[in-house]
């Protein structure tokens, strides 16, 4: 599944309320409100969605223009789940957990709030609803998680949004949208290394993809960080089978390099202690036989030394 964004930044007493729809392989998503001028501007953006759409085949949808009182449409939550999506931002674990029950409850409605709350301004929030989605995010909620994952301006948004949309083992119900892509997308492309780190990580659990063995190489190739360069090697074992039985086939080899070289060194001790043990056997053998120079050699520590390491 491919989508395309727009982005638009202006003065924000310019902006009004417009609700615009993402084309999302062959369907109009109308799943994003943002701020965007009005008149003229409202226009051409309009006229660039129909131009894009001729250039790549895409299906068309209208972009709704509303006025200054229309501060809310038909798909905003109430102002109770909003209350609660904004909980979900909160300090307190218990106070989140409070609000990802009600939200849990109220069924279809809480999972379209926590995608309200993806655009909220507040950073707390928008990470909170990108981590409500790792336990109850669906299908529907794939796009908006692929959007925050790429284009949240905040780090530690993107990187719950890259785990909640790639994390398939706590949800009710994997995930069925390109996951690869937008994995192999972040891990190349992210400035963040904590985003790019969870990214090449969740390539370690998708199913084996061509784009995922060629962008992993390149991060080994290239990339310096050793986090990074560990997570790219994990993850690729598991997406490249000769990639594995390589490094499996080096990890035996020094295994055995470094077995043998133990039981060199382990032969070595024992040769040199032998050694060592007949030497003070003899000197012993000569303090019993002779006990009467018995006090001579402990008057002359100089020469027990010597004798000791078998220089008299």
């Amino acid at each position: 599944m491919i989508s395309h964004v727009i982005l638009f930044g202006m003065e924000e007493e310019h902006t009004k309320h417009v609700t615009y729809k993402i084309a999302s392989h062959f369907v109009w998503c109308p799943m994003y409100r943002k701020p965007i001028l009005v008149g003229d501007m409202a226009q051409f953006v309009e006229s660039e969605i129909r131009r894009l759409y001729e250039e790549n085949q895409w299906a068309i949808g209208a972009l709704n223009v509303q006025g200054d009182d229309a501060m809310s449409d038909e798909r905003d939550p109430t102002l109770e789940l909003q209350a609660l999506v904004e909980q979900l931002g909160a300090g307190d674990w218990r106070m989140v957990l409070e609000a990802e029950t009600a939200l849990v409850r109220a069924g279809q409605a809480g999972i379209e709030a926590a995608l309200w709350g993806l655009a909220h301004p507040n950073t707390t929030v928008r990470r909170g609803c990108a981590g409500f989605m790792d336990h109850h995010g669906t299908d529907a909620c794939f796009a908006a998680l692929q959007w925050t994952a790429l284009h949240d301006p905040a780090p530690s948004v993107r990187r719950v949004a890259v785990h909640s949309a790639s994390c398939q083992r706590c949800k009710p119900c994997p995930l069925t949208g390109d996951l690869v892509g937008l994995l192999v997308q972040v891990a190349l492309s992210d400035t963040n290394r904590r985003v790019r780190e969870n990214a090449i990580g969740g390539l370690r659990y998708q199913p084996q993809d061509a784009r995922a063995v060629a962008a992993l190489e390149t991060i080994l190739r290239t990339e310096t960080d050793p986090r990074l360069r560990r997570e790219a090697h994990h993850a690729l074992k598991h997406q490249d089978p000769n990639y594995r039985a390589l490094v499996d086939a080096q990890a035996r080899e020094r295994g055995i390099a470094t077995a043998r070289a133990r039981k060199e060194q382990q032969l070595l001790r024992q040769s040199t202690g032998s050694c060592e043990q007949r030497r003070n056997q003899g000197f012993s053998q000569v303090l019993l036989v002779h006990p009467a120079i018995t006090t001579w050699f402990l008057h002359c520590p100089a020469y027990m030394s010597r004798l000791f390491e078998g220089k008299a």
